[in-house]
């Protein structure tokens, strides 16, 4: 039972995403209810995963440590795939995540 006590278990832990800018005009009055990305991230496999409901045409996806320094970059053409899968940092710390296209940018946050 000891042994139970100490274990951590894993989570899957969502990314919130704040849209910061979404020139579709069609979704400006009903930008509450439309999602155009979520993520999460797995505690266990140090891996996130984003996913895009909509299309809006290439992003570059960037994680960037406390100090500003990039740890991950990536271009993703959301109209041929609609995941991206990322390994996290192994380094504990708050990181930004941040996701921008020329329709579409949005932030979050990551705490490891």
């Amino acid at each position: 039972m000891l042994f139970l006590q100490n274990m951590v278990f894993a989570e899957k832990k969502p990314i919130e995403l704040k849209s910061t800018k979404d020139q579709n005009e069609q979704t400006q009055i009903f930008r509450s209810i439309i999602i155009n990305v979520t993520g999460f991230y797995d505690t266990e496999t140090g891996k996130a995963t984003l996913y895009f409901h909509r299309p809006i045409g290439k992003a570059t996806v960037t994680l960037t440590d406390e100090t500003g320094f990039v740890v991950f970059s990536q271009i993703i053409a959301t109209d041929m795939e609609d995941v991206l899968e990322f390994s996290l940092p192994k380094q504990t710390g708050i990181y930004m995540l941040s996701i921008v296209s020329d329709i579409y940018e949005g932030i979050g946050g990551i705490v490891l």
